[in-house]
């Protein structure tokens, strides 16, 4: 796993950034990988999901949390979820805690969600991601 840091102070260094991965993540089919971003507010925060920030925690909660949010759910959405993983998906989508951590492919949102509470008086931060998947260009 190899971590490195760059820094953006405009709109525009980040779409460069952004341009620069996917031309770097090329694999050996001479296929680009598009990145995976993810915005923090802070930069300090680690790469956790919401379930895991908040101390120990087992399979028993996360399934009461899960039922919690099924019993009070269906008002949600016009089709129920037809599985496990898309109720995860859905309590995501409305800020339930979960095991899963957001991604985009699209650098801007990621900046977006990393500068929309930051007021300032600390470094945001965006995760890129090379999440093995490929596309032909």
């Amino acid at each position: 796993m190899s971590l490195s840091e760059r820094f953006a102070e405009t709109i525009e260094q980040m779409t460069t950034i952004a341009t620069q991965l996917r031309n770097e993540w090329i694999d050996e089919s001479d296929l680009a990988i598009i990145p995976w971003f993810r915005g923090h507010a802070d930069a300090e925060w680690a790469l956790k999901p919401k379930f895991y920030r908040s101390g120990p925690t087992d399979l028993k909660t996360e399934c009461e949390i899960r039922e919690e949010f099924i019993t009070h759910a269906p008002s949600l959405c016009d089709v129920p979820p037809r599985n496990e993983w898309e109720w995860y998906f859905l309590m995501q989508h409305y800020g339930a805690p979960t095991r899963l951590l957001d991604w985009t492919d699209g650098a801007l949102i990621a900046l977006y969600f990393a500068v929309r509470h930051n007021t300032g008086d600390r470094d945001a931060a965006v995760w890129a991601l090379d999440h093995g998947g490929s596309i032909g260009m």
